[in-house]
Order: C-alpha cells, then structure tokens, then sequence
C-alpha cells in the first residue's frame, strides 16, 4: 500500500472503532495533511480521502449515533444495519483509494 492508501484505511478503520467521523477526522487533518506532498498528491485530494473515508467509517460504526437514530427509525437492532451497510462502505473506501490516488 502507498502511503495515500494507509491514510485512507487507517482513518476508516479510526471512525468505525470510535463513531465519530468528525473529531478524528480533522485531527487527522491536522496533522497528516500538510505533508501530501511527501507523499506525491495534493493537499486537496489527501483531505478529501480523509473526510470521505472517516464518514463511511462512521456509518459502519453501531456505536454511531446516526446508526442508532436509524435502526430505531428501522426497527432493528444497530449491528444488523452495520450488517446491510459494511460490504457496500468497505467497496466505496476501496474504489475511493483507487480513483483518488
């Protein structure tokens, strides 16, 4: 993996765990994406892979509270929507990583 894709995954699996997309997503701006250019792509690019990837990390999250808004709108419990949604999330973060690098 390049180092571009490591951001991505890393910042995915990051929102997912904690259920929050916003927070650790501009930290990790912050922090990681002034040096886009050591890592050959621009700023632009590498900060719209980190938000792109933290809020499809969030919505994978049964710990999120849009999921829980959600699966008691649906009815169900959260981990069956993370379920339905995961296969689809990961396929956007994968295809995401591919068109953007």
């Amino acid at each position: 993996l390049v180092v571009s894709e490591m951001c991505i995954r890393d910042r995915f699996i990051m929102a997912a765990i904690t259920g929050s997309g916003d927070a650790a997503t501009f930290a990790f701006n912050e922090a990681v994406t002034p040096h886009a250019a050591s890592f050959g792509m621009p700023i632009p690019n590498l900060g719209a892979m980190a938000l792109i990837s933290g809020q499809m990390g969030r919505t994978m999250s049964p710990i999120a509270g849009v999921v829980i808004v959600l699966s008691g709108l649906a009815m169900v419990p959260p981990i069956q929507l993370v379920k339905r949604t995961a296969i689809p999330l990961i396929v956007g973060v994968v295809v995401l990583a591919l068109t953007i690098v």
